[in-house]
């Protein structure tokens, strides 16, 4: 129980991705960004997040992340495969998953969901980043958190091969 529960964790805190607005979305000019703000403060939309900015982020590479601003940045601008909502996981770029028998291993089903460019997120998109973050040559700062995903932690260390990772 306590690998499952230390991989659904390492899988909220990995799993990003952005999932932009198009352009249209996007007020054109001063007067219709004043109206779009005070319409806003009319209308709670339950989907909505908000997390306060302490500092400018160093960076938005989620792998090249040391510092807890770019996490609170990162979180605004990237959907993780799940979150935590009061105290449980909740859906996000995953809209369900299935957990084995033994608990070994985890099969997220994404929901529809598109790039800004209008691309349409798939799997690998997931798998990329979290074989980016065990790459060595990243010196993912959070490697750990993800130590429960089969093989991370020794290609992490060079022991392994990219391949031998447990994310397909």
């Amino acid at each position: 129980m306590k690998k499952a529960t230390s991989f659904m964790l390492a899988a909220i805190l990995l799993i990003a991705l952005l999932t932009g607005c198009s352009d249209d979305a996007k007020p054109k000019d001063k007067d219709e960004k004043k109206q779009t703000a005070t319409l806003g403060a009319d209308i709670a939309d339950e989907d909505a997040y908000l997390n306060a900015l302490g500092s400018e982020p160093t960076s938005l590479d989620f792998v090249k992340t040391s510092q807890a601003s770019d996490r609170s940045v990162q979180y605004n601008i990237l959907e993780p495969l799940i979150r935590i909502e009061d105290g449980a996981p909740a859906p996000a770029g995953a809209e369900a998953w299935e957990i084995s028998d033994d608990n070994l291993r985890y099969t997220f089903h994404l929901r529809e969901n598109h790039w800004s460019d209008g691309v349409k997120v798939k799997a690998q998109d997931y798998a990329y980043l979290i074989q980016r973050a065990a790459d060595p040559a990243n010196a993912f700062a959070y490697a750990a958190d993800y130590y429960p995903i089969r093989n991370f932690e020794r290609i992490f260390n060079g022991e392994a091969d990219a391949d031998e990772l447990g994310v397909e």
